[in-house]
């Protein structure tokens, strides 16, 4: 199978050959030099329309530079066309067979296939899928292509892309590519890309990635990842499902499932199910997690190890370890080692070690405080005073 790096050397050794330096074929090919680096290097192919042209400059066959056929062999070769879209042919030598690239007129919907010998061809071999790039300049309605495709322009309906696709602006329909994808605008559909992306603009239906995602906008539906995801906007249509570290600049409007670390900057209004949790402002559902952090209020119950909350706590708290409130418990907390309440405490704390700096309820004297002077088993207090309270079970 060829690559781009053996591609690369060919297109470096036949330039030489030809006594040309990389700029004095960029002005041939009316392409930049930086392109003709790139190439040399492996970094990036010649498109479907430069191929030909770069060939005949060297006067060898398209497969000599793709690799697939020995130089020299011109006499025996029969001619390979391209196609394009307002109907332009431009020949050249080229490879064993004749393969065109079609599509449709600008009056329906336009599939890119390839043609061997006039006949669609079924099955397109994997070396050629991932040799030939289509570029397609301006808009199309919807689009289905077995190749790499960069599209200049808007997808107005559906892309369908197996090789890896480079669209220019939005997408007003469904997605489905494979390879990875970069989109420089918005998808109004629902979105399915393996192989990672780069999403500039916003999603407005349901999406699963895999591969690592960075999405600039937001997501107005579910969300499924497989791989480590960046969002840099909101959550406002569903669900998050995870495997991977997951970080979103804005709100979570549902629940959040992942099996890493979980970053939200704005507020999360359904539950929460991870890791390691930081959160920039509320969370309005309940979280099970191993450490919680949160800058702002807890309206939910929460269950982890060690949890530091920046606001009030209305619902309770379980916590193996340690316990940080800066504002008010309105709720209970279980099974925490050390407790801290900058606010006040109106719920049970069963906790070792218990500081709390602002107000407790009035209690009757009668009322239990459950505290074992005698060891370091838990302390139960169930306390209605109004006083500061300062508990610890070895004074």
């Amino acid at each position: 199978m060829t690559d781009r790096y053996t591609i690369g050397q060919n297109i470096a050794a036949l330039r030489k050959e030809a006594g040309l330096t990389q700029t004095e074929l960029a002005d041939r090919l009316h392409v930049s030099h930086q392109a003709i680096s790139q190439w040399e290097r492996g970094e990036t192919l010649p498109d479907i329309l430069t191929l030909p042209a770069l060939a005949e400059i060297f006067g060898q066959t398209a497969g000599v530079l793709l690799g697939t056929e020995e130089k020299d062999s011109l006499e025996t070769q029969p001619e390979y066309r391209h196609q394009s879209r307002a109907g332009d042919k431009s020949a050249c030598t080229g490879i064993q067979t004749e393969y065109r690239i079609t599509d449709l007129s600008e009056n329906c919907d336009y599939t890119i296939v390839l043609e061997k010998n006039g006949v669609r061809m079924q099955e397109i071999p994997a070396d050629i899928r991932q040799q030939i790039i289509i570029v397609l300049e301006g808009n199309c309605h919807n689009l289905s292509s077995a190749f790499t495709t960069e599209i200049r322009g808007n997808v107005e309906g559906d892309a369908a892309i197996s090789g890896g696709a480079n669209i220019g602006q939005w997408i007003g329909g469904d997605v489905a590519i494979s390879g990875g994808a970069t989109i420089n605008g918005e998808i109004n559909g629902d979105c399915g890309i393996s192989g990672g992306a780069s999403i500039t603009g916003s999603v407005n239906g349901d999406l699963t990635l895999s591969g690592g995602a960075t999405i600039s906008g937001s997501i107005n539906g579910d969300a499924t990842f497989s791989g480590q995801a960046a969002i840099n906007g909101s959550v406002n249509g569903g669900d998050v499902t995870t495997d991977s570290p997951l970080s979103i600049g804005g709100n979570v409007e549902g629940d959040i499932n992942s099996a890493e670390t979980v970053t939200v900057q704005g507020d999360v209004n359904g539950d929460i199910d991870c890791r390691e949790l930081t959160i920039g402002g509320d969370i309005n559902g309940d979280a099970d997690c191993s450490s919680c952090t949160v800058e702002g209020d807890i309206n939910g119950d929460i269950d982890c190890s060690d949890c530091t909350v920046g606001g009030d706590v209305s619902g309770d708290i379980t916590a193996s370890c340690s316990v940080q409130i800066a504002g008010n418990m309105e709720g209970d907390i279980d099974d925490a080692e050390t407790v801290q309440i900058n606010g006040d405490a109106n719920g049970d704390i069963i906790a070792d070690t218990v500081k709390i700096l602002g107000n407790a309820p009035e209690y009757d004297e009668t009322d239990d405080i459950d505290i074992d002077e005698d060891s370091n088993d838990d302390i139960d207090i169930d306390i209605d005073v109004d006083v500061e309270v300062d508990i610890d079970d070895e004074d």
